[in-house]
C-alpha cells in the first residue's frame, strides 16, 4: 500500500522540497498556536501558514491562510500590514480579487485620491475580469456610502457603469453633485470599513478561489498530493 506520507511535495524554484507528513505538521503546530494566541496576533501565524503553503506550492491553502491573516490583521486595526499581505497575495497570485477589494478599502480609508482612484480601477479590473459584477456592484456601493470626496465618488460612479449598474451609478452621480458629504452615520469609519471589507458579497459567486477566501465550513481537509 503506498504511504502517501512519505512523498514529498515539489520545491518551487530556489527551495528545497518538503515532506508531505512534514509539511501536515508544521501547518497542525501554527494552527494550534494560533487558536492559543492573544487577539491580533493569531494573524501574524495564519500569514507564517501561507508562506508555508506556499513553500510546499500549496496555492488554494495559502490563498486561504493569508484571506485570514489579512482578517485577523484588518480586526486588529492593522490595516498597513494587511495591505502588505493583500499586496503580497498579488505578487505570487496576480488574480486575486479579494486583495484588490481589500487595497481599495484601505485607500478609501486612508483618503488619498490618488491611492483611492488606482486602487478602484485596479479592483474594478480584475473583478469584471472574473465575472464577478454582482460582488463589484455591492462593494462598490458599500464604498460610495462612506465616501465625501467628490471627484471620488465620480470615480465610483464610473466603476459602477463599467460594471452595469447605471441605476446605482446615477445615485452615486447624484450625491456627487448635490451633496458628497452625506455619507452613512458610523461612530467609526474605519470600524465601518473593517465590517465591509469582511463581508461575504463576493463569495456566494462562485469565484471563491479567486477571491483568496472561503467561508470556514467550505475548507477542504488537506489532502495528499497527486
Amino acid at each position: 500500500m503506498l504511504n502517501v506520507f512519505a512523498r514529498s511535495i515539489p520545491a518551487r524554484q530556489g527551495q528545497r522540497s518538503i515532506r508531505y507528513s512534514d509539511f501536515v505538521h508544521q501547518i497542525e503546530v501554527l494552527e494550534d498556536k494560533a487558536k492559543k494566541a492573544p487577539f491580533g496576533a493569531d494573524a501574524y501565524i495564519f500569514n507564517d501558514a501561507g508562506d508555508l503553503c506556499v513553500t510546499a506550492d500549496r496555492e488554494f491553502d495559502a490563498r486561504r491562510y493569508y484571506g485570514m491573516a489579512i482578517d485577523g490583521f484588518l480586526d486588529a486595526g492593522r490595516f498597513e500590514v494587511a495591505g502588505a499581505i493583500a499586496r503580497k497575495m498579488l505578487r505570487l497570485y496576480p488574480d486575486v480579487v479579494r486583495a484588490r477589494c481589500t487595497l481599495a478599502w484601505i485607500a478609501i480609508g486612508r483618503g488619498i485620491r490618488p491611492e483611492m482612484a488606482s486602487a478602484l480601477r485596479d479592483y474594478t479590473d480584475a473583478a469584471l475580469g472574473l465575472g464577478m459584477d454582482r460582488p463589484l456592484v455591492r462593494e462598490l456601493t458599500w464604498m460610495a456610502d462612506i465616501v465625501d470626496d467628490r471627484e471620488v465618488l465620480f470615480e465610483i460612479g464610473e466603476r459602477l457603469l463599467d460594471g452595469g449598474a447605471s441605476a446605482e451609478a446615477d445615485h452615486v452621480f447624484g450625491r456627487a453633485f448635490w451633496n458628497p458629504r452625506e455619507i452613512v452615520s458610523v461612530d467609526s469609519p474605519w470600524a465601518y470599513i473593517v465590517d465591509c471589507a469582511k463581508r461575504d458579497a463576493w463569495q456566494n459567486e462562485g469565484g471563491r478561489r479567486a477571491a483568496g477566501f472561503v467561508l470556514p465550513d467550505d475548507v477542504p481537509e488537506l489532502l495528499p498530493p497527486d
